[in-house]
């Protein structure tokens, strides 16, 4: 799996990861910048967290040309 934000270590805030599923809950298949965007978290908070949830399958790629994500339906 590619590292989103190699330059950050820190895991993401519970509160991020709230607002990113409620975001994708609402708007799936969603691009890092909308999520900026609708959420007002930096890219580092938006790039760290996806990371997090992809590592725990709760995000996935929906597609690869624009990369977008969304909630994982199978969980």
């Amino acid at each position: 799996m590619a590292n989103l934000a190699p330059y950050n270590r820190l895991p993401p805030k519970p509160e991020y990861i709230n607002k990113i599923i409620a975001m994708l809950s609402k708007h799936p298949e969603s691009r890092p910048i909308d999520m900026e965007r609708k959420t007002r978290l930096t890219k580092t908070q938006v790039m760290c967290t996806l990371e997090q949830l992809l590592r725990e399958k709760k995000v996935i790629l929906a597609s690869q040309n624009p990369k977008t994500y969304s909630l994982n339906q199978t969980e």
